[in-house]
């Protein structure tokens, strides 16, 4: 096992990270509630918008990732050239405030414009990186110790990102802080690329014969892989929300302080860097189709345990008992993935890794398509607008999604699963 490969590997998810853990965690809450330039409605609407751009890009990007080949790489190349235009469009998400003689008709279109062109670049990004997976991991053991590796990093990347954002947006404003990220995201990314080598001994150049249209007709007919898409989406609508939300969950819902959020992220951060390592042990003895489905089970009671605290301590009490159960649900998608890829190869003698991650990828957007109306609706309901008018109850907005909305989605990510691995066993 080349443990170099690996950790250089991994490291690329790192700088991603730090970029998209950013852009995520902060351009809702600062368009709607600290610079307040537009309404939560109007922010809903457009993610509704762009994530329908983002499903469509994923497919294009994927198909020409899997489609051309160059010397210095089938999927390097593309994240050499999507790195500039990925931090450049972040820098823009914060370039503007509330001094700028804009009106909110012009906020909103801007936010439009520039959410829609970052996750472009972060398209281009993410499905080449997820296709090096299961293409230079070959074994179980490699897959799984390169995805432990690479959640780590994420979630270092998003440790940092919660534990200093907060300062360095305070000293040094929005557009500085995603300077300084921007810049140690390119460090990380170029110097990982240099130490991460593609296949060469595989038939994985423009020579594939394969269509776009034949991609999607197997994929429909794949029961197991149509399932897989139904319980992973479930798990990223639920992390997609709460990151999201985080900052009003924080402020409304639990009243917790600067200080308080500090130590409640720390200690989440902490457990779940650890379970990542519980959970590989776990893998490792009972393989990563048990782990996958027990990491599905617990996801439900995850939710709500989260969702019912009211206060710091409560919060805190939460966390300690929810984390460690997270790890597998981070691990597992990625080798569930390879798996179907892997069938996919034996059956129809192609490498089309781009392509079906990106139908994953669109399967999800469309997911949260219906999650971001949900959260138009719900805001509609409570009264919450922004900032400037939170409404009478703008907690309830946020308990309503947390309490009701999330459980339900993780249940339908377990049955989903539970279905998957039944399907799969069949074919076996």
């Amino acid at each position: 096992m080349n443990k170099k490969k690996i950790i250089f590997y991994a490291c690329i998810l790192l700088g991603l990270t730090l970029i998209n853990q950013m852009f995520s965690s902060y351009n809702y809450s600062y368009y709607v509630d600290e610079a307040a330039l537009i309404t939560l409605q109007q922010a809903s609407l457009a993610k509704v918008i762009f994530l329908c751009f983002d499903g469509l890009n994923d497919l294009f990007f994927g198909y020409l990732s899997d489609k051309f080949a160059f010397k210095t790489g089938k999927r390097k190349t593309w994240l050499v050239f999507g790195l500039p235009l990925f931090c450049v469009s972040f820098l823009f998400t914060f370039a503007v405030d509330s001094e700028m003689n804009l009106s909110s008709t012009q906020f909103f279109l801007y936010y439009i414009f520039i959410t829609t062109m970052f996750d472009n670049f972060s398209s281009l990004m993410y499905v080449n990186y997820n296709a090096l997976y299961p293409a230079i991991f070959l074994s179980e053991e490699e897959r799984t110790s390169a995805s432990s590796y690479k959640h780590i990093f994420e979630i270092l990347g998003t440790g940092i990102v919660f534990l200093s954002a907060p300062i360095l947006k305070e000293k040094l404003g929005y557009l500085t802080t995603c300077a300084i990220f921007s810049a140690i995201s390119i460090l990380i990314i170029m110097v990982s690329l240099m130490n991460v080598s593609e296949p060469t001994n595989r038939d994985i150049g423009t020579k594939q014969k394969f269509s776009f249209a034949s991609t999607w007709k197997a994929a429909f007919k794949n029961k197991g892989f149509i399932w897989y898409l139904l319980s992973n989406a479930s798990f990223l609508i639920i992390l997609g929300t709460l990151v999201t939300i985080l900052p009003f969950l924080m402020k409304y819902t639990l009243k917790i302080n600067g200080l308080q959020q500090s130590i409640v992220t720390g200690v989440a951060f902490v457990l779940l860097f650890f379970s990542l390592k519980g959970w590989t042990r776990v893998i490792k003895k009972k393989g990563h189709r048990y782990a996958y489905l027990w990491s599905f089970r617990l996801l439900p009671l995850v939710i709500f345990v989260l969702a019912s605290a009211f206060n710091f301590w409560t919060t805190l009490i939460a966390v300690l008992l929810a984390a460690p159960c997270l790890g597998g649900i981070l691990i597992t998608p990625d080798l569930m993935m390879a798996e179907i890829i892997d069938r996919d190869y034996q059956k129809y003698h192609v490498r089309r890794e781009a392509v079906l991650m990106s139908i994953s990828s669109f399967a999800r957007r469309l997911s949260l398509i219906i999650a971001a109306l949900l959260l138009m609706l719900i805001s509609s309901f409570s009264g919450y607008q922004d900032g400037a008018n939170p409404g009478n109850h703008p907690e309830l907005t946020f308990r309503l999604i947390t309490m009701i909305f999330l459980p339900i989605i993780g249940l339908i990510g377990t049955i989903s699963a539970q279905i998957y691995l039944k399907v799969t066993a069949e074919e076996n």
